[in-house]
C-alpha cells in the first residue's frame, strides 16, 4: 500500500519484478500522471485502487488480468474509446466523484466480463446509444 504519502509521480520501472502482486492500493496521493507501461510487470494484478489522486488518464497496458479498478475522486473528464482497451477480465469499474462529461462511443467495448460500473457524481448529461 502506497497511500497518503503525497506521491506525485510513478516511474516506469517502479513495479519491475513484482509479477506476483495481486492487489495494489495507491490512494490519497497527488498523482497526476503514471508513466506509460508502468504496470507491464504486474501480470497477476487483480485489483488496482487509485482513489483520491489527481489523475485525468491512465495507461492500462499490462493489466490484462485486472478484475477490479477503482478510480474514484480523481480528475477524469472523459473516457476515451481506447482507454480501457485490453481489460477483458475487468468485473468492476468505479469512477465516482470525477469530472466526467464525455464517454466516447464504444468506450466499454471488449469489457465482456464487466459486472459493475459506477459513475456516480460526475457531470454526464448524455450517454450515447453506442457507448455499451
Amino acid at each position: 500500500m502506497l497511500s497518503n504519502i503525497q506521491l506525485e509521480t510513478i516511474e516506469r520501472e517502479t513495479f519491475k519484478g513484482l509479477n506476483n502482486l495481486q492487489t495494489l492500493i495507491i490512494n490519497g496521493n497527488q498523482l497526476t500522471e503514471i508513466a506509460s507501461n508502468t504496470f507491464d510487470d504486474l501480470t497477476n494484478l487483480k485489483s488496482l485502487s487509485l482513489n483520491s489522486n489527481k489523475l485525468s488518464k491512465i495507461d492500462t497496458n499490462g493489466l490484462a488480468n485486472l478484475e477490479l479498478l477503482y478510480l474514484n475522486n480523481n480528475e477524469f473528464t472523459s473516457i476515451e474509446r481506447e482507454a480501457l482497451k485490453g481489460l477483458t477480465n475487468l468485473k468492476l469499474l468505479q469512477m465516482n466523484f470525477n469530472k466526467l462529461d464525455i464517454i466516447d462511443e464504444k468506450a466499454f467495448d471488449g469489457l465482456t466480463n464487466l459486472q459493475e460500473l459506477s459513475l456516480n457524481y460526475n457531470r454526464l448529461k448524455t450517454i450515447d446509444g453506442e457507448t455499451f
